[in-house]
């Protein structure tokens, strides 16, 4: 298992791929997605194993902490550990991580919190509300959960995610 930071050639195969594991209200804009790359606090990675590529992670190196914007592993990997030792190794790197997820209300979004708890993050209570990623974009209510504790600061740590990742002041 190793991370390869993706090269602006192949910023085009890791959105396609965003666009098979996540709805649009949770991904930018190809173009936005593919500025977004060239700041230099932001970095995807191809998820390898054995020289395949097996899925991705975009992460955020903000104040303090790795904000954890997309991790996912491509349908035909799934369920062969990859996303578990992708987020082991991802720890070892950042020692602190935050992330947004849904409230785990149905089975898939309970068991995505299940994956996370299991892995050592929090939930941390607060209200959160995803900013939209594109003009006309929806909102969407989710949860902050951290690694390995929960927030000091919940608003300070929505207030830099608003401020870094989503470009907005709260």
């Amino acid at each position: 298992m190793e991370l390869i930071k993706v090269l602006p050639s192949e910023t085009r195969f890791v959105y396609e791929g965003m666009k098979q594991c996540f709805c649009l209200d949770e991904i930018r804009d190809f173009d936005d997605f593919a500025k977004e790359t060239e700041r230099e606090e932001y970095t995807v990675y191809h998820i390898c194993h054995n020289g395949v590529k097996v899925g991705f992670a975009g992460i955020w190196q903000l104040q303090g902490f790795a904000f954890l914007e997309h991790v996912a592993i491509y349908d035909e990997h799934r369920n062969k550990g990859f996303g578990t030792k992708t987020v082991q190794y991802l720890q070892t790197i950042y020692p602190r991580i935050v992330l947004e997820m849904e409230p785990p209300v149905q089975k898939d979004q309970i068991r995505r919190y299940g994956f996370y708890t299991r892995l050592g993050f929090v939930l941390n209570e607060g209200q959160y509300f995803q900013p939209p990623y594109r003009v006309n974009g929806n909102s969407v209510e989710l949860k902050l959960m951290s690694y390995p504790k929960p927030l000091d600061d919940f608003e300070g740590t929505v207030k830099e995610i608003y401020k870094k990742v989503y470009g907005i002041a709260k």
